[in-house]
């Protein structure tokens, strides 16, 4: 009897240890917040990116639920395609199309990448937390999500050394829209962005792309002093690095022929402004501008004109040139849903 009732206590003690260990496990480990009736990573899940001036009541839910949110968001950056989500997008649309309509589309893991690095810059300044997790997804391999981090890392505003660098590097990506929207990051960066400016000089020579680093110089300044021999090469020509006969590529109408605009005149235009800015008034940044007054005039307006005035007038004192009223003032940059 005495060793039924020993054999039993030890059961017993060996079953409350193990509800003890549970209920600890079950008290120390996070559990992820219900909003509504779902897991906050199912809202995450449902998430799909919007254009300006559309609603998005997902996105809606998601500010409403407030900082519980971002994690899921930032695991969804880590989001990879794996063998059964691969064999299920091939296997998919080769089924009749009434067994199609009972099963569930697949999920691109890209579009989940994508749309999470758009939350989060949606989101904005509060996601800055999570901000290395966008950087890191600068170097993902797919050019759509690369493009949404950089855009993202604009909007969430963190000005660290790390993103600076990190969004220079994209200044070289092979994609355009990832250059473009790095570029557009360091220009809302200024004047921290200044250790970008080696990277934003060679993007001077990106004739589709010369205005975005143009917009930042502008911010910068007198700190892009160095930038002003290859803007002087964009007042000329339109883009920087190109050889004296080298020619702007023709714009192309809808119908595929040479619609007669002059495609350079943006960047030409913008790259005075800029000049303007830094104000560095020596005799080679006037005689530029100068000879820029004989161009045709633009949607710009004359901007060389302005750049000029103050500076030509008065013996291109460099206090004068400063003086000058050119380029564009922050306040009339895009908002961050833009």
């Amino acid at each position: 009897m005495q060793t039924t009732l020993s054999k039993r206590n030890r059961v017993l003690a060996i079953l409350l240890l193990i509800l003890a260990v549970a209920a600890g496990w079950w008290l120390l480990t996070p559990h992820e917040r219900v909003y509504r009736g779902r897991p906050v990573s199912a809202w995450v899940r449902q998430l799909q990116i919007t254009q300006i001036g559309q609603t998005n009541d997902t996105l809606d839910v998601l500010l409403d639920i407030g900082p519980d949110c971002l994690r899921p968001l930032t695991g969804e950056l880590q989001a990879r395609e794996n063998v059964i989500t691969k064999w299920w997008q091939q296997i998919r649309p080769k089924l009749p199309g009434n067994v199609r309509r009972l099963l569930p589309q697949p999920s691109s893991r890209t579009d989940r990448r994508a749309t999470a690095a758009w939350a989060l810059g949606q989101i904005g300044p509060a996601a800055r937390p999570f901000a290395p997790a966008l950087v890191d997804a600068l170097d993902d391999p797919e050019d759509r999500v690369r493009a949404e981090a950089a855009q993202a890392l604009r909007f969430v505003g963190l000005k660290t050394p790390e993103v600076i660098a990190a969004l220079a590097r994209c200044l070289s990506d092979k994609a355009p829209m990832v250059r473009s929207h790095a570029a557009s990051a360091l220009w809302d960066m200024a004047p921290e962005s200044l250790a970008a400016l080696p990277a934003l000089i060679r993007l001077l020579s990106a004739p589709d792309l010369a205005y975005k680093s143009v917009l930042c110089l502008q911010e910068l300044g007198p700190f892009a002093s160095n930038a002003v021999p290859a803007l002087i090469e964009v007042v000329d020509r339109g883009a920087a690095g190109r050889p004296s006969d080298w020619k702007f590529p023709v714009a192309v109408g809808a119908n595929g022929k040479p619609d007669g605009k002059d495609r350079s005149a943006h960047n030409r235009a913008m790259a005075a402004k800029a000049l303007g800015k830094i104000g560095v008034a020596d005799g080679q940044v006037i005689e530029t501008l100068q000879a820029a007054l004989s161009y045709p005039p633009t949607l710009e307006g004359v901007p060389e004109r302005r750049s000029l005035g103050p500076a030509e007038r008065r013996g291109s004192t460099r206090s004068s040139w400063h003086q000058c009223h050119c380029g564009q003032s922050r306040a009339g940059k895009r908002t961050r849903r833009d």
